[in-house]
């Protein structure tokens, strides 16, 4: 499913990409990632720790790792870059597997109970992001749930995300990223917003001052629409169900 362009930019990934922005991966980086997964994903995931959970597009395997420092033994990831899964081998993160998204869930049928797609569906043009979607409904288990974290277009500042990665080709609203996985099949369908968690000294200023911010970005949107929006975060996180 990646064409050549596609291929020469994950070969260097991290290296052009992921690196430049955030820097190596350290143990205060992974500490300040635990308490942003910890906010934003644990909610999301089954309380058993046996629970199938894949990682699709780990990337450098660093929520991988979480998902399974928190105790979750069946998780496993698979990402499409040799730099990123040599990285992921690094920090200790077990059972990557190396392939194209698609070719792997293609012969994943029923297999899993969670599937977690942060930051991977935008970097599909349409039709295959339908299809990653079809391959990800047949590899979940009958009641198995899907996460999904992509740009949201209705952020004010959503070409920030959209266009700050050059293999991006999409960004979602909640209503859009509904849309698509209805007509996928899924059901149960929650999106909501992927809430900055605020750390350090200045967290409770920050934290107060982006509830003003969010107020008056769905302000402005429900003074023009007449509707209030409930996602105007850079990105938005929906879950799913593959019906019984």
């Amino acid at each position: 499913m990646t064409d050549d362009y596609r291929k020469a930019f994950y070969d260097a990934y991290a290296t052009t990409h992921t690196i430049p922005r955030k820097g190596e991966v350290t143990s205060a980086r992974l500490r300040h990632l635990s308490r942003h997964w910890h906010a934003r994903f644990r909610p999301l995931l089954p309380t058993d720790r046996m629970a199938r959970i894949l990682d699709v597009g780990c990337g450098d395997g660093t929520l991988l790792l979480w998902l399974q420092q928190c105790g979750y033994r069946n998780a496993a990831g698979v990402e499409i870059s040799a730099e990123q899964v040599a990285i992921a081998h690094q920090l200790g993160a077990e059972r990557v597997t190396l392939a194209p998204l698609d070719a792997f869930l293609a012969r994943q049928r029923d297999a899993w109970d969670v599937l977690v797609l942060r930051n991977v569906l935008e970097h599909f043009p349409k039709a295959e992001a339908l299809q990653v979607l079809r391959l990800a409904h047949s590899a979940l288990a009958p009641g198995g749930r899907i996460v999904l974290q992509v740009p949201n277009g209705q952020s004010p500042f959503a070409g920030r995300i959209r266009y700050g990665d050059f293999t991006h080709e999409l960004a979602f609203t909640e209503r859009s990223l509904a849309q698509v996985l209805a007509v996928i099949g899924f059901g149960a369908i929650r999106c909501r917003p992927v809430t900055p968690v605020f750390g350090g000294l200045l967290g409770p200023v920050r934290a107060v001052a982006w509830r003003a911010v969010e107020l008056l970005y769905r302000s402005l949107l429900a003074a023009e629409v007449g509707a209030w929006p409930a996602v105007v975060t850079l990105d938005v996180i929906a879950t799913a169900v593959r019906p019984q």
